[in-house]
């Protein structure tokens, strides 16, 4: 059906097929883009600009992205063969099921011609927001099911991030002294300098004790500069430079090393710094989004299981006085089972 919709398109169109694999969501996706770079894709389209997967710049952890993979470009013709049925099979696996396409009417005048967008999806979805869900059945209601299990933690609750109160151990100490204590273990300047230079922009002394620093200098510290550029000045003992850049974050820097290093010892290092946290993405309920979306009177399964014994026979008890005449026919049995 997709591939007919497609056809019905103006002859000689030039189609872009993207694969939605982000929408909407906080992050900085490097290790998501570097497997899509390894696949073999060429184009990425990151909030409605297009760059090539070599050039991505970097995102903003803190903000809400929207990140399409580009299939494939293609001319409708007659000579297309399967190439337009492959495509659409490459984005619906990408992106679970949901496909973009974009094209323009070149058959038009170029003044009078504009991007037009389509939205298909192979299962029950929200076009708008790009939601899917499959059919509802046990397995989706389980964190020990692949099916059930939360995508971004696993099934787990918890995923290991670099943790702040262990990365600053001590706020009684000052920069200088070594407060920021994977920096201060390293032996290169580089780290000393880049603070120094963060001193320098926003006017803060590397002896004040880390408590005594306000929130934003901490903040800037730890989780970057967002889009402030900063003018870093180096001495390397061979020579000395300086340009400007935006700081990612002493925080942002260890995440980041530790997924792009393939060394082991590295990776020990940092995990020294690491600890478990709540689940961002399931909020530690440790279900996917389509099992947390399904809900009876206003909870879905994890906060219903969180009840203690009384108060959940209480509110299986008061259901029949919650659901209308059609959800208390498929119900009965099971509430009878349950309340009996």
């Amino acid at each position: 059906q997709i591939v007919d919709r497609i056809k019905e398109l103006p002859k000689k169109a030039t189609i872009y097929l993207y694969a939605p694999v982000v929408r909407g969501r906080k992050g900085e996706y490097k290790k998501e883009i570097l497997n899509y770079k390894k696949r073999g894709f060429r184009k990425i389209k990151i909030d409605e600009t297009l760059y090539d997967i070599e050039n991505v710049p970097e995102l903003n952890k803190k903000v809400k992205h929207d990140i399409s993979i580009l299939v494939d470009r293609i001319v409708l013709n007659s000579s297309l063969g399967n190439r337009l049925a492959e495509g659409i099979e490459t984005a619906v696996n990408l992106a679970n099921g949901l496909i973009f396409v974009e094209y323009e009417d070149e058959t038009l005048p170029k003044k009078f011609r504009k991007i037009e967008k389509l939205i298909f999806s192979t299962k029950f979805a929200c076009p708008e927001s790009g939601f899917t869900i499959e059919e509802i059945e046990p397995r989706l209601f389980s964190f020990n099911s692949p099916f059930g299990a939360c995508e971004e933690c696993e099934g787990i609750g918890v995923k290991l991030n670099v943790d702040p109160n262990l990365v600053i151990p001590n706020e009684r100490k000052s920069i200088a002294d070594g407060a920021i204590e994977p920096w201060a273990k390293t032996t290169t300047l580089y780290y000393a300098q880049t603070l120094a230079s963060l001193a320098k922009h926003y006017d803060f002394s590397l002896d004040e004790k880390w408590n005594k620093l306000s929130k934003k200098i901490k903040d800037v510290i730890l989780y970057g500069s967002d889009d402030e550029e900063i003018k870093f000045s180096y001495d390397d003992g061979y020579e000395k430079y300086s340009h400007k850049k935006t700081f990612e974050g002493v925080i942002n820097n260890l995440e980041r090393r530790y997924l792009e290093t393939d060394s082991d010892w590295k990776r020990e290092e940092i995990a020294q710094y690491q600890s478990d946290t709540k689940c961002e993405r399931c909020n530690g309920y440790r279900l996917k989004d389509e099992a947390l979306c399904v809900k009876i009177d206003g909870l879905h399964i994890s906060e219903v299981t969180q009840k203690s014994i009384l108060d959940a026979a209480e509110w299986f008890k008061n259901l029949n006085n919650k659901l209308d005449k059609r959800q208390i026919k498929i119900a009965e049995h099971i509430l009878k089972e349950i309340n009996e």
